[in-house]
């Protein structure tokens, strides 16, 4: 194993520490990581500076991406030869405990930058029309892929709970539609679950009509306000999040059209004058695309499968 905490240090403070063998000897460096800082990015690329304990070496940096195991191609292609074959070195000797122990300090990074930043500050997408058509909810970990998530244990089995709500403008709902996923061996969630309503106001409970439930609502919900005794204050508080990034997003989408509207006209293979950096035609010529965490990524982050996956105390 190539990186692992330094005994010793305190637990909110400890220090990673990499050994990596070569034909002298041993390096020692000791390490930094940080994470993408987009809320909303869904990329589990890890930037990882290892400045040297050992003197004499040159303070090398690595870009990993936790998903394929391999060298972050964005960093690749602007990287050394040297680096890349320093970064390749790294690979060789990495253990399965090696991703594991940065998988956990990327999920952790990239909670807390979820978790912490301004509805302002979050450009998400939304499908505007839509919502404003027909009240199509929202899944608070679509827009935020790592923020806090509901895990909870109903018998032997592990359930992840997804909350959606309503983010049309002017609506003064109070609740919160739950489906909940059976957690699988690789975090793999089911294709289809039934719905759940939560009047967090009202306190009340109701199974929707459709797809069966993976579990016994009366169940689900001692379990949930068992594991969150401040359920229905956490359930307001995200449904208020949720609006309050609605908001920001759409206003800047009504900027947007507004500036394409007034701007010379654009062809379809030009930038999109609303600077997302797309092409217009994959913009805003037409409706915004979205794929939701419920249609399209369904897979939870390694961290969170191995702490659920994690032996229980007897």
């Amino acid at each position: 194993m190539i990186f692992a905490f330094e005994p010793g240090s305190e637990p909110d403070k400890r220090r990673i520490v990499a050994r990596i063998a070569d034909e002298s000897g041993v390096e020692t460096y000791n390490c930094s990581v940080d994470a993408c800082s987009n809320p909303v990015c869904r990329c589990r690329t890890t930037n990882v500076l290892l400045t040297p304990r050992t003197p004499g070496l040159p303070e090398r940096k690595v870009a990993l991406d936790l998903n394929t195991r391999g060298i972050d191609e964005p960093f690749a292609k602007r990287a050394s030869a040297e680096e890349i074959a320093y970064s390749e070195r790294l690979l060789a000797g990495m253990e399965e405990a090696d991703f594991a122990l940065l998988d956990s300090i990327h999920y952790t990074m990239k909670n807390q930058i979820c978790e912490e930043a301004a509805p302002s500050e979050i450009k998400a997408h939304f499908n505007f029309d839509e919502i404003e058509r027909s009240s199509l909810t929202q899944a608070y970990n679509d827009i935020l892929p790592f923020g806090n998530r509901f895990v909870i244990t109903v018998g032997d089995a592990d359930y992840v709970v997804l909350d959606q709500y309503c983010v049309r403008p002017g609506c003064k709902c109070t609740d919160t539609y739950l489906n909940v996923f059976p957690v699988e061996e690789h975090g793999k969630l089911p294709e289809a679950t039934g719905v759940i309503s939560v009047d967090y106001d009202a306190v009340r409970w109701e199974a929707g009509a459709g797809e069966p439930l993976a579990c016994d609502v009366a169940d689900l919900r001692r379990q949930m306000e068992s594991a969150s005794p401040g359920l229905y204050k956490r359930l307001r508080a995200r449904h208020k999040k949720m609006r309050a990034i609605y908001a920001h997003c759409r206003q800047r989408e009504l900027e947007a059209r507004h500036a394409v509207r007034d701007a010379a006209p654009v062809g379809r293979n030009d930038l999109c004058p609303c600077g997302s950096g797309k092409k217009y035609k994959k913009c805003c010529m037409g409706k915004m695309a979205r794929t939701t965490l419920l249609d399209g990524d369904r897979e939870l982050p390694p961290a969170m499968v191995n702490a659920i996956k994690a032996p229980r105390s007897p």
